[in-house]
């Protein structure tokens, strides 16, 4: 049955890509080339549509009618006669119903000889409700002379059934609404496909909902059953029922050892959180208990990693037989444990049992998300015996200063055990960390403990206002010490920013100090222009800087967030903040090429700040090659924020065209591009609506190209369509795609 699903879908389907022609790039174009340019270009002069797709072993001729259904196929040597691809094959032929459903496939040899016949029937009742969903009631094949005979699985016939209540549930597919398939031999017997399927039944309850489903061999023995029960408000709530079930129960089949698949349980009961759902509006997080059993009806752990519904579980939760979870009015969880198939408390991957969580109310009043707004995380083992606990404060978690850095800014006290894997540098052995904050929500200092409870390290936070000037690390006694960076003081200095311009480590003796990196002091300056419309600081840094304890500019060891190892970053900006000139320098403050192979780039813009050329310079300060850019400005004025490049020319510095950038191997120097309006008028994306689509080498030679044609509807009552050809390196079509 699953071949005849197969065969059935890729009949239906409309995309065809072949591989492209073997000729040579640079050869002549012909004027047969250029007639078949225009027999896809102008497809609507006439209701059919002909492409001739080249292969390896010669072509094949597909004729389409105007609404890009497939009528015939052709296949041909590369002499041009036809040629059978699979025996008695040389020819296809389809006919269609008023629908567009296909309702005949017929094949022909070379001497254009009946070899097959393919009749579909379709279910009215189900066609008038879904439209034009394949809703395949029937499908046989015969030969030749309208004899019948059988695929390669001895199906002669598949029939299929509809439930007229699960097809009037507007988000049911067709597909999904069979009731009953069968196949049948020429005898018109039972015969299993290649998946072992004769029969399958399906019931639905009164709302369309599967709630059995049952497999059959060829002797109608049953192979394999499932039973469904669903939560009913969940189903109000979401509208997705496979979201929502409560119940699922097999029964009739071999259970797998198989930890990886989909159903290694014989009964999974689920209930719902319906607060958690109304609030989240989804139930994938809002399991409040789980439970497995196996064929025998016992507690079973299985190995998590299935999707149930619209739930995705991960191997990373481990194997467990109940989970049970607790919610608050938010829906956020508050409890979660895990257990085994005895009933006892067992650990997930991460070496949790249970845990438990708290939140401001607060907090989430004002919109944050809830990891945002905890207040307290605590994680047990089996044995309930603590081996995380952070707790948050309140006034940070308030004023939302979590969001500062991490949801963990707040946290006021946490505790890591040895047996719990955590986020911490595996170079730092503290077990224990205590936070101070004042009135306002900041962290005044922070304690670091070992596991015997004793402090070992003290970080004290100086802040002026709501700027982080100064951190300390201290010993028990107020003695600065070094932390496992080697760092004992961290300062921070401003001028008219928000964002730091310059930091210092240094060490206890209150002097520089490099860090693992090598990095002593990084200064920065930002341009105001830039920032006024971009909130990355890294982006609107004019000077950034890189020095050791000795005020030596210093390339770090580490690569830092623009992926370049330099030592200093220059950068440029005109009135509006527009980037005008980013160059790298090394330690010898002398240009430095980029990953890229840049070490300076200068950019120009128009009146409406897009840029209009790039170019990029060696490290000796040399021009290497210029980008060019041309805007459709009426796209731009339609688009909004997209740039709408209509052209992309690379240029050696003598502004020649350069074969620079590849496509699949092959350089390529130039981009160009256009786009249809109207497409745009009711996408707003350009990269969607393009009607041509070109990349040209130095020598004018198309190396690839896709053209699109937007098909305005007749009626107000027709659908638009979208014909895009793909075409080779000799501008041949060899690919077509109809997109409604």
């Amino acid at each position: 049955m699953n071949s005849m699903i197969t065969c059935f879908l890729f009949l239906f389907s409309i995309v065809f890509v072949y591989s492209e022609s073997t000729k040579p790039i640079g050869k002549e174009q012909t004027r047969l080339d250029y007639d078949k340019i225009l027999t896809g270009l102008e497809i609507l002069k006439n209701k059919n549509i002909q492409i001739t797709l080249p292969s390896e072993s010669g072509f094949r001729k597909d004729l389409y009618d105007s609404n890009g259904n497939l009528l015939e196929s052709e296949y041909m040597d590369v002499k041009g006669k036809l040629v059978e691809v699979e025996p008695k094959m040389a020819v296809e032929k389809r006919i269609y119903n008023s629908f567009g459903l296909v309702e005949k496939i017929q094949t022909f040899d070379k001497t254009r000889n009946i070899t097959s016949t393919l009749l579909f029937q379709y279910d009215a009742k189900c066609v008038g409700i879904k439209k034009k969903e394949a809703c395949l009631e029937e499908f046989s094949f015969f030969d030749g002379t309208q004899n019948p005979i059988e695929d390669e699985n001895g199906i002669h016939k598949y029939k299929a059934e509809f439930d007229q209540i699960c097809l009037g549930v507007e988000i049911r597919k067709a597909e999904d609404c069979k009731k009953k398939e069968t196949n049948l031999n020429k005898k018109l017997k039972l015969v299993e496909d290649n998946s072992g399927n004769a029969k399958v039944i399906r019931t639905f309850d009164n709302q369309g909902n599967l709630n059995l489903y049952e497999i059959y061999d060829k002797t109608g023995k049953i192979k394999h059953k499932v039973i469904y029960a669903y939560d009913y408000k969940c189903i109000a709530i979401t509208s997705k029922p496979q979201g929502c079930i409560i119940f699922q129960e097999y029964s009739n089949r071999i259970e797998t050892k198989t930890i990886s698949d989909n159903v290694n349980y014989g009964k999974r009961i689920i209930q719902y959180d319906l607060n958690c759902i109304k609030e989240k509006r989804n139930s994938e997080n809002c399991i409040s208990l789980e439970e497995n059993y196996d064929l025998n009806g016992k507690l079973k752990d299985i190995a998590h990693r299935f999707t149930f519904g619209c739930m995705d579980y991960s191997l990373e939760l481990g194997a467990y037989a109940k989970k049970i979870a607790n919610f608050d009015k938010k829906g956020n969880e508050i409890l979660r444990e895990f257990y085994n198939s005895k009933d006892q408390l067992i650990e997930d991957s991460s070496g949790g049992a249970k845990y438990i969580y708290a939140y401001n109310q607060e907090c989430l009043d004002n919109g944050h998300k809830s990891q945002y707004c905890r207040t307290l995380t605590e994680i047990y083992d089996k044995n309930l015996k603590l081996k995380y606990k952070a707790i948050y404060d309140e006034n940070c978690v308030k004023k939302g200063n979590a969001n500062l850095e991490s949801p963990n800014y707040c946290t006021a006290w946490k505790e890591v055990y040895d047996s719990m894997k955590e986020e911490v540098n595996s170079r730092d052995s503290i077990k224990i960390i205590k936070a101070n904050f004042d009135k306002n929500g900041f962290k005044k200092d922070l304690e670091q403990y070992s596991i015997n409870r004793k402090l070992s390290l003290k970080t004290v936070y100086y802040f002026d206002k709501e700027k982080l000037i100064k951190k300390e690390n201290q010993d028990v006694n107020g003695n600065l010490i070094e932390d496992a960076e080697g760092i004992a003081i961290y300062t921070y200095q401003y001028e008219n920013s928000k964002f730091t311009t310059r930091e210092e480590t240094l060490g206890k003796n209150g002097k520089l100090k490099p860090n693992s990196d090598g990095v002593a002091r990084m200064v920065f300056l930002y341009n105001e222009n830039c920032l006024r419309n971009n909130s990355n600081r890294y982006e609107c840094a004019s000077l950034t800087e890189f020095y050791d304890e000795k005020e030596n500019l210093i390339e770090p060891s580490s690569k830092n967030e623009d992926n370049n190892n330099y030592a200093r970053l220059i950068r440029e900006f005109d009135p509006k903040g527009n980037l005008t000139l980013e160059a790298y320098y090394d330690k010898n403050n002398k240009l430095k090429k980029n990953q890229k192979g840049v070490a300076k780039y200068k950019f120009y813009y128009d009146e409406t700040g897009e840029v209009i050329r790039e170019d990029h310079f060696s490290k000796k300060n040399s021009l290497k090659r210029k980008i060019q850019y041309v805007h459709d400005p009426k796209c731009k004025s339609l688009a909004n924020d997209f740039s709408c490049n209509t052209s992309i020319v690379y240029l050696n510095k003598k502004n020649l065209p350069l074969d620079k950038e590849n496509l699949e191997g092959i350089p390529y120097a130039k981009e160009i591009t256009s786009y249809n309006y109207d497409c745009i008028n009711t996408t707003s994306e350009p990269d969607e609506c393009l009607e041509k689509k070109e990349y040209i080498n130095s020598k004018e030679e198309i190396i690839f190209a896709e053209y699109f044609q937007y098909v305005k509807p007749p009626s107000t009552q027709s659908e638009i369509k979208l014909i895009k050809l793909k075409l080779t390196q000799e501008k041949i079509p060899y690919g077509v795609e109809f997109i409604k």
